[in-house]
């Protein structure tokens, strides 16, 4: 007979195994997508591993290397949840392979900032506190096929065209003890 001692053991040993999976989120660095004229980066930011209840505060850094007609600047705390399936993940030869693998976005806090035409040579520092739910909607999790993960996200806006950002990944943790 197995004791209940070493079942929740057990249970709480694989749990934390499969969080530790998502500890890379806080180290990994920022990637920028569509820069479109404008570079960015965070900094002086609070923490990597976000907590229910704490803001997450920082300043979002963007220079302008040539004209940017930009319509505002967002500062964004996103939970991305990555969903595998299909012939690719199953096997199953019946399914379309239109439905390999889903993602949902939520944005769970944003700060929006009005701007106007950026020049070449222009700073623009943008001091966020973003606040973070209590209780988190969910930890950083991996599993095999589904994956959720956190993000700090700071976009550009830009009238018709790809926006530019600079994403960040971050660790949603339940506990301190993470």
């Amino acid at each position: 007979m197995i004791s209940d001692e070493w079942m929740n053991a057990s249970a709480s040993a694989s749990w934390r195994s499969s969080a530790l999976r998502c500890a890379a989120d806080g180290t990994t660095p920022p990637e920028e997508a569509a820069r479109r004229g404008v570079t960015m980066s965070f900094d002086e930011l609070s923490a990597r591993t976000i907590l229910p209840g704490i803001p997450l505060t920082g300043v979002l850094h963007i220079a302008a290397t040539r004209p940017v007609p930009a319509r505002m600047v967002r500062v964004e705390l996103v939970v991305r949840e990555l969903v595998d399936h299909g012939p690719g993940a199953s096997g199953d030869p019946d399914r379309s392979p239109a439905d390999d693998g889903t993602e949902s976005l939520w944005v769970l806090a944003r700060l929006v900032v009005a701007c106007r035409m950026f020049t070449p040579g222009q700073w623009l520092d943008v001091p966020f506190s973003l606040d973070v739910p209590a209780p988190l909607p969910t930890p950083s999790m991996q599993l095999p096929g589904f994956r959720i993960h956190w993000e700090l996200r700071g976009v550009v806006d830009l009238p018709l065209r790809l926006d530019p950002r600079i994403t960040l990944g971050l660790v949603g943790a339940t506990a301190a003890s993470w």
